[in-house]
């Protein structure tokens, strides 16, 4: 059997479902590709469960995928990921291995990147729009799509959350993704202009939580001195319960 168990955004968030199917797997893994792994969290679990846990890549849930449900096939095989465990493809890509290969399977769900972010954000979470992320780029590799998917949003009077990338293990900090957005708007229609309200957000979740809404152009002096995921939010025009949200919550809040 397969067990998918979500660990949450601090180390800490863990369940006590999760620490009691842990206890009694044959093996447990834990996810170091789609997102961060809360500091501490490994030694955590290890100390409250009796088990050593081994780190995976996304080879070993893709190409792999067979490979690393083999345990699963006539025992209990726990893979641990940071946030929720159903949130990236990644995941759904073991999933459906396992049930090509008959293996049984169950999910425990925890905290995630995109419920607390929004949560946060003081904004309705029914008035959000797709969400999309902002990719490092390489010399062959400079998707420009996440400004269209904020442009629709914002032409259909929707929020946008927008996720930073994170590439080996390190998350792309703000001023990063504010390069790679002003760079993929050089000679086409500016989505973000360097005065659009727009919210920051980083290390949701821990105790290196910051949230700025300020205008984009701040991005080039916020200053992240602790690895820690961050994304953002740009916002349509807030309805007036949002707005008095806003105002609790932000000093630097604008009239509207």
């Amino acid at each position: 059997m397969l067990a998918l168990v979500g660990i949450g955004l601090d180390a800490g968030d863990i369940s006590a479902k999760a620490i009691d199917i842990i206890k009694v797997s044959d093996a447990v893994l834990i996810d170091c590709y789609t997102s961060i792994i809360p500091e501490g969290a490994v030694e955590f679990i290890e100390r409250e469960c009796g088990r050593k846990i081994r780190k995976i890549g996304r080879s070993d849930m893709e190409e792999k995928a067979g490979i690393t449900l083999e345990p699963a096939k006539n025992g209990l095989l726990t893979i641990l990921v940071p946030g929720d465990p159903l949130i990236a493809t990644t995941h759904h890509i073991l999933l459906i291995e396992a049930a090509r290969l008959g293996i049984a399977y169950d999910v425990v769900h925890a905290p995630s990147i995109l419920s607390a972010a929004i949560g946060e954000s003081g904004l309705d979470v029914y008035r959000f729009g797709p969400t999309t992320t902002v990719p490092f780029w390489t010399e062959k590799y400079k998707p420009r799509s996440f400004l269209d998917t904020i442009s629709g949003n914002i032409n259909n009077g929707q929020h946008t959350l927008v996720l930073f990338d994170i590439r080996d293990g390190v998350p792309m900090k703000i001023e990063e993704a504010y390069g790679i957005i002003t760079s993929a708007q050089d000679g086409g229609k500016k989505v973000l202009d360097d005065k659009t309200r727009v919210m920051f957000l980083t290390g949701i979740g821990t105790d290196l939580r910051k949230i700025v809404y300020t205008e984009f152009h701040s991005a080039r002096g916020i200053k992240q001195d602790a690895p820690a995921a961050s994304c953002m939010i740009v916002p349509c025009k807030p309805n007036f319960a949002e707005e008095e949200m806003l105002r609790l919550f932000y000093s630097s809040a604008p009239d509207y």
